[in-house]
C-alpha cells in the first residue's frame, strides 16, 4: 500500500478576474514519479507558485504528509523535506559548485565559520554519487546551461528530499544529458523520493513518469498511470482533440541559390560539409548529438572558426570572421538557448525587438519613438506575440512567446537566411504548429531558412530537404515532394 505524501484538492486561482486554475486536485505517493504536463498557459507554473508559497490560491487545500500546508517559504519548504529547482536558473555564475551548493545556504542559515574542506569533501560525494565528473571548485559560468540544470537538481537533492518539485528541469538537454537526469530520478526513486516533475513535453513524461496528471485551462483533465494510455492519447488530451496535421507541407521554393558551402571543415567536429540552400527553402539539418550539426550553424554566423572551405552568398564568395560580418552578408542566427544568449529576460518585448534594428529606427544615435512605435507593432502583429504589450518583461511571457520574440528580433534586421538552431525545443505542441506555420510563410515571402533539429519527424514534416550530419560529413540527403 503507497503512502500519500501530498495531496492538492479543489485549487482555484485567478488574476484580473481570469480563471488560471479551476478546483485543480491531484496527489502524489511517496517514491513516484508525477509528471503534470500542459501547453503554455494551462496553469502549471502558477499551480507551482502556491505548492511553494509564491502565492496563494483563492481556495482549496494542500495537504502534505496528512497536514495541512500554510504560509510556506523556502526555508519552511527546505524543513518539511521538499527540495525545488524552478524554472528560471538562480544559481550564482561566479562562485563554485561547492559554493552554490552549500554555502550560500548555509550563510543565510547564520553560519559564521564555513568548513570549506567539509563542504568540498560533501559536494564531491554528490557529485560522484549521481554520475557528474566535476570538480567541488568549478565555476559555475564555465558549465554549460544543462550542465548548470544539473548542479541545480544536485542543490535541491542537498537537503535530503522527501518531496522534490521540478519545473521544466529538462530544458534544454541533449540526449546524453537527459540520459543522465533519467538516471538522476531513477536513483532518487529508489531511495523513496517522491518527484513531482511539471513540463510541457510529451517525451519526456512518456519517458520518466509513473503517473501523468494532464492541466488544460487550469482544470485537471487527466489521471493515469503508465502503461494505460498511448503517446497519441495524451497528445490528443492536450490539443482538446484528434490532432490535426501538425507540420505545414513545404511549398515550391525558387531555383535561385542563395548560400553555397564546399567542403567546409570547422570546430573540432565538421570535416567536409558541401551543400546549397535555395530562395525560399526550409533547409533541415539533423543527426545525433555531437556530430557536429549546431556547430554548422555557429561557422556559417562567424561564431565558431572555419578552418578549411569555402562560403558563397549570392554567388559571391565570403569570409565571415564574426557576427557582424553574417550580419552584413544577410545572416541572422536563432540560438538554441534564449535564457542564456537569445534574449534579455529582464528587458521588454520592445527593447528585445530593437536590438538588431537599430540602425533602421535610430539617427544620428537616437532611437526614434515612431519608427520603434512602428517596428515593434508590425512584428508583434506578424509573430502574433501574446500579450502583444510590448513594455512587458520578456520573463513574463510563456515560452512559446518567448520564441517568438526572439524570431520576430531576428526577423527585425530582414536576413535572407536564418539559421535556426533547436527553435522548437522548448516550447509546447499549440506554440510549434504556430511556429512551423510562421516559417512557411516567412520561407514564402522569400527567406531561406537552414533549420538544425533533433527531431527527425520535424524536419521531414516541415523542410523541402534535409541533411543527415553524422560524424561531421553529411551522410544522407532527404527530399519532400512541395505542394
Amino acid at each position: 500500500m503507497k503512502t500519500e505524501l501530498l495531496r492538492a484538492d479543489h485549487i482555484t486561482k485567478s488574476y484580473n478576474r481570469i480563471r488560471v486554475l479551476n478546483h485543480t486536485s491531484f496527489h502524489i505517493f511517496t517514491g513516484e514519479i508525477l509528471a503534470i504536463i500542459g501547453e503554455n498557459g494551462a496553469g502549471k507554473s502558477t499551480l507551482v507558485k502556491i505548492l511553494i508559497g509564491e502565492t496563494s490560491a483563492d481556495s482549496g487545500r494542500i495537504y502534505y504528509k496528512g497536514q495541512l500546508l500554510t504560509a510556506v517559504n523556502s526555508a519552511k519548504l527546505a524543513s518539511m523535506g521538499i527540495g525545488v529547482v524552478h524554472q528560471k536558473p538562480l544559481l550564482v555564475p561566479f562562485l563554485s559548485i561547492m559554493e552554490n551548493i552549500y554555502v550560500i545556504r548555509r550563510t543565510g542559515q547564520g553560519e559564521i565559520f564555513i568548513d570549506r574542506r567539509k563542504y568540498i569533501r560533501q559536494t564531491r560525494e554528490l557529485l560522484k554519487n549521481f554520475q557528474l565528473d566535476f570538480s567541488p571548485l568549478t565555476k559555475v559560468s564555465r558549465l554549460s546551461f544543462a550542465q548548470q540544470r544539473m548542479i541545480e537538481i544536485l542543490k535541491a537533492i542537498s537537503i535530503h528530499p522527501q518531496l522534490l518539485i521540478l519545473d521544466e528541469p529538462a530544458h534544454p538537454f541533449s540526449e546524453q544529458d537527459f540520459q543522465l537526469f533519467q538516471n538522476i530520478l531513477l536513483k532518487l526513486k529508489q531511495m523513496g523520493t517522491s518527484v513531482l516533475l511539471i513540463t510541457h513535453n510529451i517525451d519526456e513524461v512518456m519517458a520518466l513518469a509513473d503517473r501523468v496528471v494532464v492541466l488544460r485551462d487550469g482544470s485537471t483533465v487527466f489521471n493515469k498511470k503508465a502503461g494505460q494510455f498511448l503517446k497519441s492519447t495524451l497528445l490528443q488530451v492536450l490539443l482538446a482533440g484528434p490532432p490535426s496535421s501538425t507540420y505545414t507541407a513545404p511549398l515550391r521554393c525558387e531555383d535561385q541559390e542563395v548560400l553555397r558551402v564546399e567542403h567546409l571543415a570547422a570546430g573540432k567536429v565538421l570535416k567536409d560539409i558541401t551543400f546549397s540552400l535555395k530562395k525560399g527553402e526550409i533547409l533541415g539539418i539533423t543527426g545525433l548529438s555531437g556530430s557536429g550539426k549546431s556547430t554548422l550553424l555557429y561557422a556559417l554566423f562567424g561564431l565558431e572558426r572555419v578552418k578549411h572551405g569555402e562560403i558563397f552568398i549570392h554567388d559571391k564568395k565570403c569570409s565571415i570572421s564574426s557576427p557582424r560580418d553574417a550580419i552584413r552578408q544577410g545572416l541572422g542566427l536563432i540560438v538554441e538557448n534564449r535564457f542564456e544568449n537569445g534574449l534579455i529576460m529582464h528587458m521588454t518585448t520592445a527593447f528585445n525587438l530593437m536590438l538588431c534594428s537599430l540602425n533602421r529606427i535610430s539617427r544620428w544615435g537616437f532611437v526614434l519613438p515612431h519608427l520603434e512605435s512602428y517596428l515593434v507593432k508590425y512584428l508583434t502583429e506578424k509573430l502574433g506575440i501574446s500579450p502583444p504589450s510590448p513594455y512587458l518583461t520578456v520573463d513574463h511571457l510563456s515560452g512559446g512567446n518567448q520564441q517568438k520574440v526572439l524570431l520576430a528580433k531576428s526577423l527585425a534586421a530582414k536576413p535572407s537566411i536564418l539559421l535556426m538552431d533547436q527553435p522548437t525545443s522548448a516550447i509546447d505542441m499549440t506554440s510549434k504548429k504556430e511556429l512551423y506555420l510562421t516559417l512557411s510563410q516567412i520561407a514564402q515571402e522569400g527567406t531561406s531558412i537552414l533549420l538544425v533539429s533533433n527531431e527527425l519527424h520535424e524536419v521531414c514534416g516541415i523542410c523541402n530537404r534535409v541533411l543527415v550530419i553524422n560524424n561531421g560529413c553529411i551522410d544522407e540527403k532527404l527530399s519532400r515532394q512541395p505542394h
